[in-house]
């Protein structure tokens, strides 16, 4: 199980990038994506200021304690569509035979899949489906438990 995080000051598609290519010859269970949270006072947020990733608005807001937690995590809303996209690769990247990764890799392939919420939830539902482990089991019955409340309640 690998945890991945993006928005860290001045980082580009490469990394992203090498950083597939690490996981694909890794090849961990499970691949969660997370935005980078900054936190008051930490030296960080001046080289996130300076990568243009928050301004002062966004600062006062960390230093006050009323940072945000964005989708993905974090408190970077990040405005580049190929971020959501490496975090839906990273997503499907253990679930996929490591020749298609290294195609989708090297075609940037990744560069077409659709930066969905929506389906990474469908990928979560594919992957406690069919793992044999114990987190994707308990996970599993979370999401029957919880969909089943829903479908009462109405």
């Amino acid at each position: 199980m690998v945890d991945h995080i993006f928005d860290i000051p001045f980082e580009r598609p490469k990394e992203q990038i090498q950083a597939a290519s690490f996981y694909n010859e890794l090849r961990p269970t499970r691949i969660y994506v997370y935005g980078l949270s900054y936190f008051p006072k930490a030296e960080i947020i001046n080289i996130a200021k300076e990568a243009n990733l928050i301004d002062d608005t966004v600062i006062h807001r960390i230093e006050e304690g009323l940072g945000e937690s964005l989708s993905l995590g974090g408190n970077v809303k990040r405005k580049e569509e190929l971020f959501k996209k490496f975090s839906i690769l990273f997503s499907i990247l253990p679930l996929l035979p490591k020749k298609i990764v290294t195609f989708l890799i090297n075609k940037k392939l990744y560069r077409l899949l659709p930066p969905s919420s929506s389906l990474f939830k469908y990928i979560r539902i594919f992957d406690l489906l069919f793992r044999k482990d114990i987190f994707a089991k308990t996970r599993f019955a979370y999401y029957k438990f919880f969909i089943m409340n829903r479908i009462k309640s109405k």
